[in-house]
């Protein structure tokens, strides 16, 4: 015990702060120093055991990022607004303490070598993610609330559908997609279809043959159909 506290306070004394961090599933430790080359003077066992900590929860986190996996979902969205606050900090510490590192003599010795080894490319990783970290929490909150949206409209989508009358030709319903693609869904199982910069189409059902008159009513139905119904998805 007198020893661990030893160790303690050989490192801290050399460091302006300590800081203790959990991020999910992970746990580390890092120390800012006062000077880049105070890390030299830190106590072996304890600065190489926040070196592994911070290895271990920068390549678990990476593992889930978006340049390995990508696979970010509504779950994940607190754990990504967390990593956003605090793995800058991170980085930065096992960044400065990974440079002026190879300089002292203890960086040849134990377990230090395969530290260096696997920590550096790991914050060079790290250092463009977190570069993105703010666009990508906005674009995953947004996805959150997309699907949610995509949702509720398939939902209403279909509860309308549900009143269409046999030979009904009317519009049920219609939406705009988060591009701002507009399509009016008819009873007869046809469509209208207006992309921004291309011209409208009218979609018959399938196996229903194209006819122009047809067409051309679909579209001036459509063009006359009130926007306050029209259903909006969210933009980003």
């Amino acid at each position: 015990m007198k020893l661990w506290l030893l160790a303690l306070l050989s490192t801290t004394a050399f460091a302006q702060k300590t800081v203790d961090v959990h991020l999910g599933e992970w746990r580390a430790s890092y120390s800012v120093f006062s000077t880049p080359d105070a890390v030299c003077d830190a106590e072996a066992q304890w600065l190489a055991e926040e070196l592994h900590s911070v290895n271990v929860l920068l390549d678990g986190f990476l593992a889930k990022g978006t340049t390995r996996n990508g696979a970010w979902t509504e779950n994940d969205l607190p754990l990504l607004e967390k990593a956003a606050l605090i793995l800058p900090a991170l980085v930065a510490a096992q960044h400065q303490t990974l440079t002026a590192l190879p300089s002292c003599p203890l960086s040849k010795t134990g377990r230090f070598p395969e530290l260096i080894a696997r920590g550096v490319p790991l914050v060079k990783e790290a250092q463009s993610e977190v570069g993105r970290l703010p666009e990508l929490v906005r674009f995953t909150r947004h996805r959150v609330v997309l699907e949610r949206w995509e949702r509720d409209r398939l939902e209403r989508q279909l509860l309308a559908r549900e009143l269409c009358k046999p030979k009904d030709t009317r519009i049920y319903f219609a939406w705009e997609d988060e591009f701002g693609a507009r399509r009016w869904l008819f009873c007869d199982d046809s469509f209208v279809l207006a992309v921004p910069g291309h011209p409208w189409e009218q979609h018959p059902a399938d196996g229903t043959p194209h006819d122009a008159k047809v067409a051309t009513l679909a579209i001036q139905t459509a063009r006359l159909f009130s926007e306050g119904e029209l259903q909006r998805a969210p933009k980003p």
